[in-house]
């Protein structure tokens, strides 16, 4: 039985092509609430009053202090000279310069003419899980409690950084944080007319934005900032972001109409072509699917993904030969894909294609010597070809790497 990978978040196993079921492919402890982590991570969360050259304030936000500097939103720079953020034990800080944007994720770096101990440590790359209980904290003023508990729904992309759609919002910037005091993004909310749309920019989208400092650009003379696409609604990737979304939430239907919006409002887009074709497959209508994520590639060749998923869908519909064209055109467009070459193994396995097969998930190891997923399915092949010793030697290398999927192998090697 080997498993083939759908995307980042789900697995699906195969025998000789047959859906038998459908398992979560990553696991994360969450340790247990500890309220003092969450109470010293509060002091790192300010908020921020954005002012003119007169010295008028635009508009206000939750801002994040970092060893690295102050993250708030980008396009809230819009037109300002200075922001003044304000700490819970009522010191302001004064930012006045830039020294890092990341415009995909609509977040900036101020730096901060002083360091304050209230500063979190520059962020490690956090992941949570689906059903992953987060609270989001804002800045001192305001309205409103402080605080507010949110799950999250899942990762989603529309061809950029990575999002995670979240179950509530509160206010622009919010940071969220695991029980632990672990930051794991900050949020951001579009919702209207009944519609839930909260997320949240990733942990990596932030460790990007540091890593990116260069010199420090004054304010008043940084190129005006304009907010990506995917925030407004009346732009196709915007609608599309909120079908990416809604998806993610579980919302189908709601999901379905504003990928039809963006695909009325532009045919051209990828992103739209790209999320109607998630729901078609999640619908298991995998020709529909295959013929969306085909066509987004066609309008952005580098658009991993979507080849990646026309790939998955083909190889649902059990069109093993027109997968593993599409595996290939996505590893065109990143050749050093676990996740692909992984796929592209199983979709040679069910060819028997065994030679090409064990290749592709050597491959995917070497590309990610941590990927549970490619051992396993390599060891089943080993196995099923009659070289149980092999098997038995990709066994030991994945129990040091990870623990469940070497449990899971263990049974698999056991079975008769």
């Amino acid at each position: 039985m080997l498993s083939v990978q759908r995307s980042a978040t789900q697995t699906t196993e195969f025998v000789r092509g047959a859906v038998v079921g459908l398992l979560a492919v990553s696991a994360f402890a969450v340790p247990a609430a500890r309220a003092a982590d969450l109470v010293d991570t509060s002091h790192s969360v300010v908020s921020c009053e954005y002012l003119d050259d007169h010295s008028l304030a635009l508009r206000t936000s939750t801002g994040l202090l970092l060893e690295a500097g102050l993250v708030v939103r980008y396009s809230s720079l819009l037109g300002v000279t200075t922001v003044d953020a304000q700490t819970r034990d009522g010191q302001t800080l004064t930012a006045r310069r830039v020294i890092a944007i990341h415009p995909e994720a609509d977040i900036a770096l101020l730096e901060l003419p002083e360091r304050t101990p209230h500063m979190l440590p520059n962020p490690e790359i956090v992941a949570a899980p689906v059903g992953t209980d987060i609270t989001l904290l804002r800045g001192p003023n305001g309205a409103g409690p402080n605080s507010k508990p949110a799950e999250v729904y899942g990762k989603f992309s529309i061809g950029g950084p990575d999002f995670v759609a979240i179950s509530e919002g509160h206010g622009d910037c919010a940071a969220a944080f695991l029980a632990n005091g672990a930051l794991v993004g900050i949020s951001f909310d579009l919702s209207e007319q009944g519609f839930p749309l909260a997320y949240l920019v990733s942990t990596a989208s932030i460790a990007n934005l540091v890593e990116s400092r260069g010199e420090p650009v004054e304010l008043a003379s940084m190129t005006p900032p304009t907010p990506p696409d995917y925030e407004s609604r009346n732009d196709a990737t915007g609608l599309a972001f909120r079908a990416a979304i809604l998806l993610t939430e579980g919302r189908t239907d709601d999901a379905r109409r504003f990928a039809e919006l963006a695909l009325k409002k532009d045919a051209t887009n990828a992103a739209a072509h790209f999320w109607m074709g998630r729901v078609q497959f999640g619908d298991q209508r995998y020709d529909q699917a295959a013929a969306s994520f085909q066509r987004a590639g066609q309008l952005a060749p580098e658009y991993h993904l979507a080849w990646h998923m026309a790939g998955a869908a083909f190889n649902q519909a059990g069109n093993y030969t027109m997968a593993m064209e599409m595996y290939r055109k996505a590893l065109r467009a990143e050749p050093c894909s676990a996740l692909t070459w992984c796929n592209l193994g199983g979709a040679e396995f069910n060819k028997r294609n065994f030679a090409e097969a064990e290749s592709a998930f050597s491959k995917a190891i070497e590309c990610d010597p941590t990927y549970g997923l490619a051992y396993f399915n390599l060891a089943v092949l080993q196995k099923q070809t009659g070289r149980p010793d092999d098997a038995e030697r990709t066994y030991e290398m994945l129990v040091a790497k990870d623990p469940g999927w070497s449990e899971r192998l263990r049974l698999a090697l056991d079975a008769r």
